[in-house]
């Protein structure tokens, strides 16, 4: 037996779905959509199916697999940096100072910061 919600006009009639079978319901659409996200799952099943809420979407998208792994990928894209280029050597380095005061508080340590200088083009590191 399958109810459908009338419309105001015959194309606008929404089936009806019982709670025991709505995780069928939406699945079924999430796949045909190829995954399509929350706003296309939403957009679709508020068209087709009655009761469907746009916070439901959003919960089944957030526990599918396959999403998960799309919206992973796309993060991994804009992860790239480009590398700095130098000529040659100390044409190009990296300076960086280490506090050593709060790591030894006590007034007689010899030496309060460590410089770290690292040049680009050979990646040598000295220390002073």
């Amino acid at each position: 037996l399958i109810l459908y919600l009338r419309g105001k006009n015959e194309n606008a009639n929404k089936r009806v779905v019982a709670l025991e079978n709505l995780y069928d319901a939406i699945k079924k659409v999430h796949i045909d959509q190829n995954h399509s996200g929350r706003t296309g799952l939403y957009k679709r099943t508020s068209s087709e199916l009655h009761g469907v809420t746009e916070k439901i979407c959003q919960l089944f998208v957030s526990h599918c697999r396959i999403c998960q792994l799309k919206k992973s990928r796309k993060s991994i894209k804009s992860l790239v940096v480009k590398p700095i280029a130098s000529s040659s050597y100390l044409s190009r380095g990296q300076v960086d100072l280490i506090d050593f005061s709060t790591v030894f508080p006590e007034d007689n340590a010899p030496y309060k910061w460590l410089l770290v200088y690292q040049d680009h083009f050979t990646k040598i590191v000295r220390l002073r």
